[in-house]
């Protein structure tokens, strides 16, 4: 069959799956979509004109479906501007999101007025971009301060955090002060996705978190965890993946409490040595699904 002959509701779910150059070409077979081939075109003129890196023929690191932009540089402003806005009504139609980064280095000095307007900056160009907002958080010495800067501009910009993710590779250890005010800070992100190290202190309030549907958690070796019970407090939790070295009493502790839980699809590491007790909590085997770029699942065949 033509394309030109499907419906436009059709066409518009194969959207979202397509890269950029995929896409353009698509939406310039169909005279319906030009419009969205066109502003796809425009707004990739735009980000290679200013030397982002991620014009439209340069994939993967792309400007479809999910673009990231460094908010701390001043360059980004001028290119936010310059995009059309019909590129962020794309992305908002379609489920794409902005991706920003906080790396270690992009800690702020918040007792000088360079500091301040730092942030102020950030905070303005965190104004105009998509919506939906995909953040990535790296641990540095500000951590707490950091978590709560970005959760005050996600609250006051109205954004929805569709998926967030908190990188520390080395486990560093916490104060009481610097976990309550990282937990509080989730609570308000709220986000539909997570991912982080099994033994953070972020575990504790996730059931706080009441959007939370999607969760990674990745487990660092020698270290024994006791998130079980928070798992089975997540009501809202569907899909769950641990990665990393979980030990065998971990995996088993998660298991036991799935049939307490809403989940639906669930993946671990060398799962075999666990299918017996995956069946018994009413989960079977589906190697053809594919959640997050991978097979390999089990799901929930008792509701």
């Amino acid at each position: 069959m033509l394309l030109i002959l499907l419906p436009t509701e059709i066409l518009c779910q194969v959207i979202p799956y397509l890269d950029p150059t995929s896409l353009l070409r698509f939406c310039r077979a169909v005279p319906r979509l030009n419009e969205y081939a066109d502003t796809l075109y425009k707004t990739g003129i735009v980000t290679k004109l200013y030397k982002t890196g991620f014009a439209i023929r340069h994939p993967p690191t792309s400007i479809w479906p999910n673009v990231a932009i460094n908010l701390h540089s001043s360059d980004s402003e001028i290119l936010i501007r310059q995009t059309p806005q019909g590129y962020w009504d794309l992305m908002h139609q379609f489920g794409g999101s902005t991706i920003i980064e906080s790396k270690p280095h992009h800690s702020f000095n918040v007792v000088t007025a360079k500091g301040i307007q730092h942030q102020h900056d950030v905070s303005q160009r965190c104004s105009l971009v998509s919506r939906k907002i995909s953040l990535r958080i790296h641990y540095s010495y500000q951590i707490a301060y950091i978590f709560s800067f970005w959760a005050k501009l996600m609250l006051l910009h109205e954004k929805d955090v569709v998926s967030f993710s908190y990188i520390d590779l080395h486990f560093q250890p916490l104060g009481p002060a610097t976990s309550a005010q990282m937990q509080k800070s989730l609570i308000d992100l709220n986000p539909q996705k997570m991912e982080c190290a099994a033994q953070d202190t972020l575990i504790d309030v996730m059931p706080k978190c009441t959007r939370l549907r999607q969760l990674s958690l990745t487990y660092l070796k020698h270290i024994q965890t006791y998130i079980a019970e928070r798992i089975a407090q997540t009501k809202s939790l569907k899909i769950l993946t641990l990665l990393g070295s979980p030990r065998e009493t971990d995996c088993l502790d998660v298991i036991h409490v799935l049939p307490q839980t809403q989940i639906q699809w669930f993946s671990l590491p060398q799962c075999h040595f666990y299918s017996q007790r995956l069946m018994e909590a009413g989960f079977v085997k589906n190697e053809t699904k594919v959640l997050d770029g991978k097979t390999g699942w089990w799901y929930r065949s008792i509701v």
